[in-house]
């Protein structure tokens, strides 16, 4: 045999080939997860328009548990929405903050933004509270004139958290142990 002729195996080295494969075959199951990610629908149904309103500071009350923390960390995005559909006093965007199984949101979110529209334009403190339970949380809102507001947080069963707007069953979006 001369060097010119080839060999038994004329795609390459064998070992060479596998890797190939085994990389070709990571990069289709990476862009595979990715597209599952980025097509998966998110369940929240409220986005921040205009990011972190100004003035607005959240923060965990102190505490020897580290539940107010997870749970600031968990309603932060929320929060931020309430403190921003106050100041744009849009009162049907206000109202898809409650759960949706809650009834007279709109109603409620109508006289929170008579309430509390003309002061949310001012720096707004947020001390969220430890848990209740895992489902349910306190946390109050200080605005700068000496407003206070508490305001009550629900997870559903889907990791969605609402703010408590209208009247309705705290239990509802929840599989309670029997």
């Amino acid at each position: 045999m001369t060097g010119s002729e080839p060999r038994g195996n004329t795609g390459g080295h064998p070992a060479r080939n596998r890797r190939s494969l085994r990389a070709g075959g990571a990069v289709t199951a990476g862009l595979c997860a990715f597209m599952v990610w980025a097509l998966w629908p998110d369940p929240t149904p409220y986005d921040l328009r205009s990011g972190t309103p100004d003035g607005l500071r959240i923060e965990a009350q102190r505490s020897e548990y580290p539940y107010s923390k997870e749970l600031a960390a968990d309603v932060d995005e929320l929060l931020k929405v309430y403190v921003e559909r106050l100041r744009e006093g849009d009162a049907r965007e206000l109202a898809r903050l409650g759960p949706p199984w809650y009834e007279g949101r709109y109603a409620h979110a109508v006289r929170l933004i008579e309430r509390l529209g003309p002061v949310a334009d001012e720096p707004v403190r947020v001390v969220v509270g430890d848990p209740v339970v895992p489902y349910f949380g306190v946390t109050r809102l200080n605005f700068a004139d000496g407003v206070k507001q508490e305001l009550r947080v629900i997870r559903d069963r889907d990791d969605v958290w609402w703010v408590e707007l209208g009247e309705g069953d705290l239990s509802y979006g929840q599989e309670l142990p029997v």
